[in-house]
């Protein structure tokens, strides 16, 4: 038996809970790491409205990411690139990141400004795809992003659906208008590239940018890892000027370990097996 707090996303303690655990249990040893879960907002980008890249830069800026951050993450997050960036052998650093970092930012008199020249002064109706996952954060920060849209003249019902309809459906771009979720936790960067590759199930946007697809594939024939880190921080600066998706922050993880557990600790990935292989128990 090894007692230890639970790792994988969804199931870390909620950085709500910290307090409550900490207090009730101080012996434990906690881990703070950042998160390289991150959750998005697909937009049909293959048709109208958001085949107009106005309409996706507004509807970046009218997103208050510091305040779904702080209802939902109030211990911490980290501003995410297109690689999130957690996975920092990979991820550029914000700062770098160029022309597209501001539409990062919130700017509702920009989003409404860019509405108007897009041919939507009066706004536009639109729908959004999402599952729970049992999880009042990410029901919190829909709602919260549904607010923000509207206070720039966009109104968005919102579908929830079972996980199993919303893996089936919207995860794999089967959706009407938009779609949210938090994707998949992959270790390196190509998991989260394909969502802007042509044919590939996760393009949930449905991106089809010629120039874009040659610059990650001719990125996965470079053997000079050096070479391909720099064309991967290009990649991604490509991408925050197109506003493919809209991406939120990732909050920090908190694993919680027993201090008699010996030799283990978290990680990013699923190597459960491996890493207890080599723990054990001193108590």
């Amino acid at each position: 038996q090894i007692d230890a707090g639970p790792e994988f996303p969804g199931m870390m303690i909620r950085q709500h809970d910290f307090d409550v655990v900490k207090a009730k249990r101080p012996q434990t040893r906690f881990v703070r790491f950042p998160s390289n879960v991150m959750g998005h907002v697909g937009m049909r980008a293959d048709k109208p409205p958001f085949n107009d890249i106005r309409v996706r830069k507004a509807m970046s800026l009218a997103i208050d990411r510091k305040a779904i951050s702080a209802a939902t993450a109030p211990l911490g997050v980290v501003k995410n690139t297109p690689v999130p960036t957690a996975l920092t052998a990979w991820a550029i650093p914000f700062d770098k990141l160029g022309e597209g970092a501001k539409y990062h930012e919130h700017d509702p008199k920009e989003a409404r400004r860019l509405l108007k020249a897009a041919g939507h002064g009066n706004g536009f109706a639109t729908s959004l795809d999402y599952a729970t996952y049992q999880s009042q954060e990410i029901i919190d920060a829909v709602q919260m992003m549904v607010k923000f849209w509207k206070d720039v003249g966009v109104e968005v019902k919102v579908n929830e659906k079972p996980y199993p309809a919303y893996f089936a459906t919207a995860y794999q771009g089967k959706y009407e208008g938009m779609m949210f979720g938090p994707q998949f936790p992959a270790l390196d960067p190509y998991n989260f590239l394909a969502q802007y590759l042509p044919g590939e199930p996760k393009n949930q946007s449905h991106v089809n940018d010629p120039a874009l697809t040659d610059m990650i594939l001719n990125a996965g024939r470079t053997l000079d890892e050096k070479k391909r880190r720099q064309q991967i921080w290009e990649i991604q600066k490509h991408i925050a000027k197109q506003v493919y998706y809209l991406r939120l922050d990732s909050g920090f993880y908190y694993a919680a370990l027993d201090p008699a557990l010996q030799n283990f600790g978290p990680n990013l990935g699923y190597d459960y097996g491996g890493r207890l292989m080599t723990a054990w128990w001193n108590k």
